[in-house]
């Protein structure tokens, strides 16, 4: 027995319209493949404002002048990465016109670090924060640890005023600024305001 051609339409028409609805109903939210792509590209890129909170801090308390004692590699050792990270604090903290940065020389601060035995990755006293400012005639002072293979990175600011933190944050994935295969690192020119010193490894 053969359907009337309009019967046959509307019971084709219910079940297309069916699966649709099927289909639709075990789908995964859109929101859901979105989720998957912001997780995959969480890496911090190097750029303005990866370090906003950490200049923002400096701002309120009206540090002028700022040394990067050291940054350490807590998980590999490696001092490229250190170096890297280094670089990319500098770079963002010299965009700041009114701030003289300072990228202390390096055996001077260790000699430092070896005569007072002092470790910096166990944090410093309210003394040996007010000496380092001192020692490098700055107002503040900023020490940074890599805390993971993804390139979360540790900052602590320590103040001459009265040797205390200023700030600890952790940056999470911060997406280092110079390619892997590089062999030697190159600190651009200019970067540092004239009469600082920077020491080299």
């Amino acid at each position: 027995m053969r359907l009337p051609f309009h019967i046959f339409t509307f019971l084709l028409g219910t079940l297309l319209l069916m699966t649709a609805i099927s289909t639709g109903c075990n789908a995964p939210p859109s929101n859901a493949s979105e989720s998957g792509k912001k997780s995959k590209s969480s890496t911090r890129e190097v750029g303005p404002q990866v370090f906003k909170s950490v200049i923002d801090k400096l701002g309120v308390a009206e540090i002028k002048s700022v040394a990067i004692i050291r940054i350490d590699d807590m998980v590999k050792d490696d001092v490229d990465r250190e170096r890297q990270v280094t670089q990319a604090l500098l770079q963002e903290l010299t965009n700041v016109e009114e701030l003289k940065v300072v990228e202390g020389d390096k055996e001077e601060i260790q000699r430092y670090f070896t005569e007072k035995g002092v470790d910096p990755s166990r944090g410093l006293s309210t003394d040996a924060s007010i000496n380092l400012c001192v020692l490098l005639n700055v107002d503040a002072v900023i020490y940074g640890t890599i805390e993971s293979e993804d390139g979360d990175v540790n900052l602590k600011v320590y103040q001459a005023k009265d040797g205390g933190v200023l700030l600890s944050e952790t940056i999470e994935g911060l997406k280092l600024p110079l390619d892997k295969e590089k062999k030697k690192f190159e600190l651009p020119s200019n970067i540092l305001e004239p009469g600082s010193t920077t020491g080299t490894k």
